[in-house]
């Protein structure tokens, strides 16, 4: 078990200090969707949420009934959009002249929403937490960015626009999930 938490140490100190030595060592794994969501993303994506819910329960203990099912459809939908937006990408990249590759999407989605999720920490603190989790989706966003040339190959100057219509579409996906929630 040490190793694990080792290795997942590792691979969020370095997407986020060093991401494109990261994303060629990325790139070179072979990976599980499977393995992806039970030894990185179940962990981190469960940080938001529950730093959301500690925040409501310590500011208003009488919505904690609430807070718990936020706490649970959050979470979810983390796990849920990680899936979408993996076969959104994998779906795009050979229009942007990239690589079909349903595990290298995965890895992509996974991996680059990492600062998204650590940012998560600071949402128990009321007014700052939520400013400093947009500086974590954007960070997760060049993340993604940098990342789609090395797995995905598309061309770096197909990158941009890639993730714009990669993202955009995720968002009208993600919205029409949350209402259907």
């Amino acid at each position: 078990m040490s190793f694990a938490k080792d290795a997942l140490i590792n691979r969020v100190k370095n997407i986020i200090t060093k991401p494109e030595a990261e994303w060629d060592v990325i790139a070179g794994e072979s990976a599980t969707i499977q393995g992806l969501y039970k030894n990185y993303a179940m962990i981190l994506a469960a940080i938001p949420p529950i730093m959301g819910f500690l925040a409501v329960v310590l500011m208003a203990p009488r919505a904690i009934g609430h807070a718990l099912l936020a706490l649970i459809a959050g979470y979810i939908l983390a796990l849920l959009g990680i899936a979408v937006l993996a076969f959104i990408v994998d779906f795009l990249a050979p229009k942007f002249k990239g690589t079909a590759s349903q595990i290298n999407a995965f890895k992509l989605t996974v991996y680059s929403a990492t600062p998204a999720w650590i940012a998560g920490v600071f949402l128990i603190i009321p007014v700052l937490g939520p400013v400093l989790m947009l500086v974590g989706v954007v960070y997760s966003l060049y993340l993604f960015f940098l990342g789609v040339p090395k797995l995905m190959k598309c061309p770096k100057d197909q990158a941009v626009i890639f993730t714009v219509v990669a993202v955009v579409v995720n968002v009208v996906v993600q919205l029409c999930l949350r209402v259907l929630m």
